[in-house]
């Protein structure tokens, strides 16, 4: 069976909720980032494919995520479900990068570290599904990330890791023009640990910090009874 990450004593010491908040939606550009590593991020999705087609519960959508494909081919670059799907990209071309990956209730097995070469992005939603594990450091470089959504996965690792993620909750709009103005970190239901206090600084876009707000928000681990 798969190794727990949990920690002795923080089980259920984890982060709860949800941070909202209401931002004007960006411009779509469709326009790729110059000199990116394209190739870097077929290969981080064909990995996690791989690592997700030899669970049992492989989802039908890697299919789409063909070897002998592009990623962002001209005809699929801003759609989710054309070309590879739930993957959208800033333009159709070779050298375009990886900016949308939205695997809601896919419930498939692989790991975080596999997508960590994909720095652009700027969606990332893994939720819900336990068999999804890995290391929050692998976030570190994804510093364009606006909206983040791990709740309920086996993601382990200390919540410093976000402090360089200083976009998040930022509002932004996918490549086919679905507005994302409402910024999201979700991490409840997973194994990350350690104190939030010092994200409040650090991701100044995230708002509703604090016991005034209500349940769908943050919620610290004093109030279910741990330090």
């Amino acid at each position: 069976g798969r190794k727990s990450h949990r920690r002795p004593g923080l089980q259920r010491a984890m982060l709860s909720g949800r941070l909202l908040l209401l931002l004007s939606a960006g411009s779509v550009t469709g326009q790729p980032i110059d000199g990116a590593p394209a190739l870097g991020d077929k290969s981080a999705l064909l990995a996690f494919r791989a690592s997700a087609m030899a669970s049992e519960q492989a989802h039908p959508i890697f299919v789409s995520w063909a070897d002998g494909t592009d990623v962002c081919d001209a005809d699929g670059w801003n759609s989710r479900s054309v070309g590879w799907q739930r993957v959208m990209c800033d333009g159709g071309c070779s050298d375009c990068r990886v900016v949308y990956v939205n695997l809601y209730d896919v419930g498939t097995g692989s790991s975080l570290d596999h997508l960590a070469p994909l720095t652009e992005l700027r969606v990332l939603s893994l939720k819900p599904s336990h068999t999804i594990t890995g290391s929050l450091n692998s976030l570190a470089g994804m510093t364009q990330l606006r909206h983040l959504d791990l709740h309920d996965t086996a993601v382990h690792g200390p919540v410093s890791s976000l402090v360089g993620l200083t976009q998040l909750g930022e509002s932004w709009t996918a490549p086919d023009g679905l507005p994302y103005d409402q910024g999201v970190l979700f991490l409840a239901g997973t194994n990350v640990y350690g104190a939030a206090g010092p994200l409040r600084n650090a991701l100044p876009a995230l708002g509703g910090w604090g016991p005034a707000r209500d349940s769908f928000d943050y919620t610290p681990c004093s109030r279910i009874g741990y330090p």
